[in-house]
């Protein structure tokens, strides 16, 4: 009968815990709890960008190397940076601590896929489940689904499988994939907040919202605009930071080629 009262006092302490503090602020972070953490600001958040994905390198167009990987380089990167000592983390993750101030893990890494390619999901997406990989993909709403002269296109079906396996975060990447900065202001604006209500109808809602600049095409006006339409993170530029320089409405990208080695993106980091 003690333990019984026990247990309810703990119960009822909870509940009131809850009340007070919110059950919303209470985030559990996407990695391991057995992870080791270290809440330095000095922690380099490097964010890999990938595109297209074939499964030899003999299948890839020479004239876009820049932006097509094989299966086996994919791997090979990902394996090699987890033997490293680094922890796969999400978007969510890198909010919270910036916001919240919950520490990171001490060797983080994000992974992130632009455009949705079929490659992504027939190719990435079972090594992505393999390693319990976190990747956040970012589509583009006319695209999905489709072959044009850009590609080949993964579905609506199969983003939401990736997202309900946990694992994966579907994002904007605008609707039609253009140089926004060349278009009136409110037409960006109007383009980005409609393609996330799609993401979000398809696939339902992400704790956070965060839009990648197709292209890498923005100027300040775009940026300040977004960061008064409920968009938490935004992506465009090349380059690492550290925690404490990080901005979340600048968040910078690696962008990995044809060939490139988990080795040389070690490399790329620890020398940036």
């Amino acid at each position: 009968m003690k333990a019984i009262k026990t247990a309810f006092a703990l119960i009822s302490l909870f509940i009131v815990i809850c009340a007070a503090v919110g059950v919303s602020s209470l985030v559990q972070p996407s990695f391991s709890a057995e992870v080791n953490v270290q809440a330095s600001p000095d922690v380099k958040i490097p964010v890999l960008l990938y595109h297209d994905f074939v499964e030899t390198s003999d299948a890839a167009d020479p004239n876009n190397l820049e932006y097509i990987c094989t299966k086996t380089q994919f791997e090979e990167n990902i394996d090699f940076l987890l033997r490293q000592g680094y922890t796969s983390i999400t978007f969510l993750d890198l909010y919270n601590a910036k916001n919240r101030n919950i520490p990171l893990p001490e060797k983080p890494f994000l992974v992130t896929f632009d455009d949705g390619y079929i490659g992504q999901y027939t190719i990435a997406y079972p090594i992505i489940e393999r390693y319990k990989l976190k990747v956040s993909m970012f589509v583009v709403t006319d695209w999905v689904g489709r072959t044009t002269e850009d590609g080949t296109f993964f579905t609506w079906n199969h983003a939401r499988k990736m997202k309900q396996s946990g694992n994966v975060d579907i994002f904007s990447h605008s609707t039609r994939h253009a140089y926004y900065a060349r278009v009136p202001l409110n037409s960006f604006v109007s383009d980005v907040r409609q393609s996330c209500r799609i993401v979000e109808r398809q696939v339902g809602n992400s704790a956070v919202r965060v839009f990648a600049y197709p292209y890498g095409n923005w100027n300040d006006k775009m940026v300040n605009a977004l960061k008064t339409k409920q968009i938490d993170i935004q992506v465009y530029d090349l380059g690492i930071d550290t925690l404490s320089t990080l901005d979340l409405s600048y968040v910078r990208r690696i962008n990995i080629p044809m060939h490139m080695t988990g080795q040389e993106i070690q490399r790329i980091i620890e020398s940036t």
